[in-house]
């Protein structure tokens, strides 16, 4: 049920969006608050409004993503939740839990790389693409920003899963963009092609690292 309601969540975030776009921050803050009713973690989009339409230079997206990459690999959180916590005057939720969301250890792993990703594709077709695609900035901002929170919060994993996710998910709006990026056509359809392998490879890791959930099937009848 819990996904479930992620899901829904998530496409309302998604087409929150739109109105971030717009700059009509009533309807965004109204749709946000309705995702939120399904999951209250849509909230954290909120911030975003302010800083989704300030351009930042490839160096700026850079230096992010490397400042997202060191925390990521020092353990900064573990050692600081009282401090955070006295400075917040409030207990951070599920900071019992933490853990490695995702196994980060490796620099090539799965899930590493595919947490960057997009990330690096935003970066390399940045200045082609944002004249290009009014909105691209937008979803741009949108991405990096929840590619390094989730890198900073990989202790938590609930956090990279429920709170940072939706943000991430605009990786499906920006990956096709860039079948626009490459003007041979032959590079093209090696993109297209690298993009069904790239989906096809995430669907088979998801799969085998939690088998359980989804094996064996179960439904209302059997």
């Amino acid at each position: 049920m819990g996904q479930i309601r992620q899901g829904l969540a998530t496409a309302i975030i998604l087409f929150s969006i739109r109105f971030i776009i717009d700059r009509k921050l009533l309807q965004f803050i109204i749709t946000v608050f309705v995702a939120a009713s399904f999951h209250a973690s849509s909230l954290v989009i909120l911030p975003f409004y302010f800083i989704a339409h300030k351009e930042f230079s490839r160096k700026h997206y850079i230096l992010i993503l490397l400042f997202g990459i060191i925390l990521n690999n020092v353990s900064w959180l573990r050692g600081n939740v009282a401090y955070i916590e006295s400075v917040l005057r409030f207990e951070l939720p599920y900071i019992e839990n933490m853990r490695y969301g995702y196994q980060t250890g490796s620099l090539l792993s799965f899930q590493y790389l595919r947490r960057l990703f997009p990330a690096i594709l935003v970066i390399v077709g940045y200045e082609k693409l944002k004249s290009k695609f009014e909105y691209f900035t937008v979803l741009s901002n949108v991405l990096m920003g929840g590619v390094f929170l989730s890198l900073i919060f990989h202790e938590v994993a609930i956090y990279v899963e429920r709170l940072f996710a939706p943000m991430i998910f605009v990786e499906i709006i920006l990956i096709g963009f860039f079948v626009d990026y490459f003007e041979n056509r032959y590079l093209r359809l090696f993109y297209r092609i690298f993009i069904i392998g790239y989906g096809t490879l995430y669907f088979i890791n998801l799969m085998t690292s939690k088998l359980s959930t989804f094996f064996p099937y179960k439904n209302i009848l059997f």
